[in-house]
């Protein structure tokens, strides 16, 4: 679950990162991780889902490995 998880912010963070669209990269991985953190909040009100810090750090993994290997492309 936590590596699906890390997949999937992974490929959001890299298609956010690779848009060009006009924020920062750091703005653009702390919008992808707050959409992440919103969705966790969510599953407190909802009656079948459940708010997990390690969803959220999986979230993160996710989105901090991809920044790395963008930086690391960019640079070259």
């Amino acid at each position: 679950d936590k590596a699906v998880h890390a997949v999937i912010y992974f490929y959001l963070a890299i298609l956010g990162l690779m848009s060009k669209y006009k924020l920062s990269e750091f703005t653009m991985i702390i919008n992808i991780f707050c959409f992440g953190l919103i969705i966790e909040i969510i599953h407190i009100f909802h009656p079948y889902r459940f708010f997990e810090y390690f969803d959220l750090l999986a979230n993160l993994f996710g989105v901090t490995i991809a920044h790395q290997i963008y930086r690391l492309k960019k640079i070259k």
